[in-house]
């Protein structure tokens, strides 16, 4: 599960592309540079099929979502990232994980991370994806950049994904 949201998160990911991410050969390469998956297509179809890379972070002490992606790469080999998961813990990796169970799992996982319920439960399959989008922003990368990660056309769509962090918040306050 943990795997699963942080390439949601790296890569901007909606619940129905993460989906189709799978493990095996020729879907998922590593690289020293990257990791690199590739969706057969995606859910608008704005493209056929998609190369989306997750870095290896600049600094070489820094352990992030590229090394969650080698460590599990070599642990399922094959199958899809977002497998399965029954009431014992057991992954089954030949079945995707349906969208209301992600949903549970993803809330259970920031209860156990310290958030109440009642704030895990604002969270959704898009929070990945909002949030991806709104750490993007925030460094100043283009929109056009983040739009083509996310894959979609609509220039529109960063308005509505990106969540503007309090300091940006207050920026906007303190100028007006």
């Amino acid at each position: 599960i943990g795997a699963c949201i942080g390439i949601g998160f790296k890569l901007l990911l909606r619940y129905d592309d993460l989906k189709r991410c799978r493990w095996d050969d020729d879907y998922c390469d590593v690289f020293p540079t990257h990791v690199r998956f590739y969706l057969d297509g995606r859910k608008n179809n704005q493209y056929g099929g998609n190369f989306l890379d997750v870095a290896r972070p600049r600094d070489e002490t820094v352990l992030g979502v590229y090394h969650v992606c080698v460590l599990a790469k070599s642990i399922f080999r094959r199958g899809y990232v977002l497998g399965s998961v029954d009431a014992s813990g057991r992954v089954d990796v030949t079945t995707a994980m349906p969208h209301k169970v992600f949903v549970a799992h993803l809330r259970e996982a920031l209860v156990n991370i310290g958030l109440s319920r009642e704030m895990a439960g604002v969270y959704s399959a898009h929070s990945m994806r909002a949030g991806g989008a709104t750490a993007a922003a925030v460094p100043g990368l283009r929109r056009e950049e983040i739009q083509h990660l996310a894959g979609v056309a609509d220039p529109n769509w960063l308005a509505y994904y990106n969540r503007n962090y309090l300091a940006e918040r207050l920026r906007v306050s303190q100028a007006i």
